[in-house]
């Protein structure tokens, strides 16, 4: 009969599986890999939204471009979406511009203004 190996083990040898490709002893001392696996956890939390923050930046920029092209601003865009009741976030109105050339629903949302 062959026994299975102890839970401990088992957590260990986890842990050094997710600990490869860190440098020197963080990737064969346990007490080294639990220490740098929290750390790039956190390292990796505040990229994530360090990313979704600059994406975000961007997006807002793009649009703005867009709707400077047509003579509108960017916050004038927003407030008339919002009084109108249309709930599309910036995401999906770029997607419109982009993909679908979606001019007819920039012209719709501000009415005859320019």
């Amino acid at each position: 009969m062959v026994k299975s190996p102890t839970p401990r083990l088992e957590k260990h040898k986890k842990r050094l599986a997710t600990a490869r490709g860190f440098v020197l002893a963080r990737s064969r001392l346990r007490r080294n890999i639990r220490q740098q696996w929290l750390h790039a956890g956190q390292a990796a939390y505040v990229a994530l939204k360090l990313k979704k923050r600059v994406t975000k930046k961007s997006r807002t920029k793009l649009l703005n471009l867009f709707l400077r092209t047509k003579g509108i601003y960017y916050s004038r865009f927003k407030s008339q979406q919002k009084r109108q009741g249309i709930a599309l976030n910036d995401q999906t109105v770029l997607d419109m511009v982009l993909n679908f050339h979606a001019n007819s629903y920039i012209y719709k949302t501000l009415g005859s203004r320019r």
